[in-house]
């Protein structure tokens, strides 16, 4: 008999592109899709945050389009860890998404906070 592991659900920070010649009632659609797949793989979206279009760094082809520049999104969103390669494979799927980052909320918190007192003690003992 095989146990199934249950895993905490932990905050994920997601982050995703699309194009920014789509109309606003399309954007609409494609975050309230990848709002839909969240809840889809049993998540709650947190937090959404619009960044705006911006220009990228350089250009996206899919599918045969070009991309130079796009729209940003970033959630926070509450996952079970075991769903998150799902996720970032339907995300992948989803037509319309340019391109998407996962990450864990806590690491990315951590790693910007121990940066910045690696820095203040540095300043401190200058002085």
């Amino acid at each position: 008999m095989k146990l199934a592991k249950k895993t905490a659900a932990r905050q994920y920070e997601v982050t995703y592109l699309i194009p920014s010649s789509l109309s606003t009632s399309e954007q609409k659609a494609l975050h309230d899709a990848v709002q839909a797949l969240i809840s889809k793989h049993s998540g709650t979206v947190v937090n959404s945050d619009d960044w705006g279009v911006k220009e990228l760094a350089y250009t996206i082809i899919v599918g045969g389009e070009r991309y130079h520049e796009a729209v940003y999104t970033h959630l926070l969103a509450d996952l079970d860890g075991a769903t998150i390669s799902k996720l970032e494979k339907d995300l992948g799927i989803l037509k319309g998404v340019i391109r998407h980052l996962v990450v864990r909320a806590d690491e990315a918190d951590t790693s910007s906070t121990s940066k910045a007192s690696t820095k203040a003690s540095k300043e401190t003992s200058e002085e």
